[in-house]
């Protein structure tokens, strides 16, 4: 059996790991000419997301992966504060193993381990079919035959839109932006709540705004011990807007807000739409064959929920699964097994990464912002009578 990945991704790299585990030959297409070559800052992977890594790449891999991450006690809790940074309230994260770590880090530990098998600046342009022979066609003239092409190609994935006849997902219409600072920079006045986890912030008109505190140095594994690179402490953060926002408009909101924007450097700012796929729709409308795909080029999903890299990772381990339980003669029924046990959670991420959003556009109007003020002044007084009561805790 041999498969073609078309994209360097979280997905398509996760998912040639655990098919060369499984003896099975694959070759990956990327356009980028090398790994870091890759936007975005942070990823989360959920427990989930964590054991299907776990399960496919060699335990060198994750090890290094592991060590390249931020710390458990850095996602405890999700907060949300309104503008000022007043706290509206925390909820513990999901238990289990949770992993933060930064794209690149994570993008070049799954490529680099795979020298042999990842073509970089192989820009994928169409394939065709000749009986059960694929065969995947690219931009420099080159072609690569196989049983199985599987579009690892993101949101705009030119494998999706040939094998569905239009692309699946809908530009929505919030846009973002972010870009990080330096920990030592900002970390004067930052709330104390993002030590234990990362942030919501809802703000006048629409505008709201993601935060989180980034520090591969208190990995649960000690990087030097593994020769894995050391990476910066860094503070993410993003702006959701339905428009081109004003960002001193956004800098106002509060003294540590203007700081974290101002020490940004403006190389490393980026500005992306958002894009997703109707969860309640069917996800991958087309028979299962010798064609399919995984991750974004499926089941695109706004960053908002912090999912997406996770359930791509996810879609590779049951794909390579699948496939290892196959035959050439059986790769269509690995594919359908494949396709339905991915529906489900896939569609989950979708929706809970869509409801941010919902939230945003709840109090973007002057009533549903001054409930958000109403709930920010009453959680200040709770907090206040706390702080004040006695405590006999540890007596």
């Amino acid at each position: 059996m041999r498969v073609v990945v078309v994209g360097a991704g979280m997905g398509g790299l996760v998912l040639a790991h655990g098919l060369a585990a499984n003896g099975i030959e694959v070759r990956v297409h990327e356009r980028d000419a090398r790994a870091a070559d890759t936007g975005g800052y942070r990823l989360h992977l959920g427990p989930d997301a964590c054991a299907a890594l776990r399960h496919a790449v060699p335990a060198a891999v994750y090890q290094a992966v592991v060590a390249s991450s931020a710390g458990a006690a850095g996602f405890r809790q999700f907060s949300m504060f309104d503008h000022r940074l007043r706290l509206l309230t925390s909820l513990a994260t999901e238990p289990g193993e949770n992993l933060l770590i930064g794209r690149v880090a994570l993008r070049s530990l799954l490529a680099d381990s795979l020298p042999t098998t990842t073509r970089f600046s192989s820009e994928f342009t169409t394939f065709s079919r000749s009986g059960k022979q694929i065969t995947a066609h690219f931009a420099d003239g080159t072609a690569d035959d196989c049983d199985l092409l599987v579009g690892a190609d993101g949101v705009r994935s030119r494998v999706v839109r040939q094998l569905a006849g239009r692309r699946l997902a809908r530009a929505l219409p919030e846009r973002g932006f972010a870009g990080q600072a330096e920990w030592d920079d900002v970390a004067s006045g930052m709330p104390e709540e993002l030590l234990s986890g990362p942030a919501f912030v809802i703000g006048p008109d629409g505008v709201a705004m993601f935060l989180s505190a980034h520090d591969p140095s208190s990995s649960d594994i000690d990087p030097v011990a593994v020769g894995a690179p050391a990476q910066p402490a860094t503070v993410l953060w993003g702006v959701i807007s339905h428009d081109d926002v004003d960002v001193d408009a956004v800098a106002r909101w509060a003294p540590w807000v203007r700081v974290l924007l101002d020490r940004t450097p403006a190389g490393a700012v980026t500005r992306f739409p958002f894009h997703a796929v109707d969860p309640a729709a069917d996800l991958t409308p087309w028979q299962a064959g010798r064609v399919t795909a995984l991750g974004d080029a499926v089941h695109a999903m706004p960053p908002t929920g912090g999912q997406g890299a996770g359930t791509a990772i996810r879609d590779a381990w049951l794909l390579a699964s699948s496939l290892a339980a196959a035959d050439v003669d059986t790769i269509p029924l690995a594919v359908r097994d494949y396709q339905r046990g991915m529906a489900d959670y896939a569609a989950a991420a979708v929706r809970e990464s869509l409801q941010p959003l919902r939230w945003r556009r709840a109090v973007s109007s002057p009533v549903g912002f001054g409930a958000v003020r109403v709930a920010a002044a009453v959680s200040s007084a709770v907090r206040a009578l706390r702080r004040a009561a006695p405590s006999t805790a540890g007596r």
